[in-house]
């Protein structure tokens, strides 16, 4: 079992995204179009999740070594989660052109 640190971030990550990537959807079926904001927040859950996996998967074995096979499983699926935020970031760019529109201020 993690530390307390270690928790904190694998539920701060679970409890965050459960709130975010349900917002995202929504919008979508709102009729909205990619921003700026979901490559941002397709790239931050993929560190997160990465973490929480890699330390789940780290830390299956308490101090005693006995196995804990949910750690195991949760870290699974958390790197597995972190990859399709990445396959979603990497297909996001693909297929979007972003553009910056500059205007100037017209002295008059």
């Amino acid at each position: 079992m993690g530390t307390n640190s270690d928790n904190f971030l694998a539920y701060g990550t679970f409890v965050g995204f459960a709130i975010i990537v349900p917002a995202i959807l929504l919008t979508y079926l709102l009729g909205a179009n990619l921003t700026i904001l979901e490559l941002v927040i397709d790239v931050i859950g993929f560190a997160l999740f990465l973490a929480a996996g890699i330390i789940s998967i780290i830390n299956h074995k308490d101090r005693y070594g006995h196995n804990h096979s949910m750690g195991l499983a949760i870290g699974i699926l958390s790197i597995v989660t972190a990859i399709v935020f990445i396959l979603d970031f990497i297909f996001a760019m693909k297929n979007t052109r972003i553009t910056v529109i500059q205007t100037r201020a017209v002295n008059v």
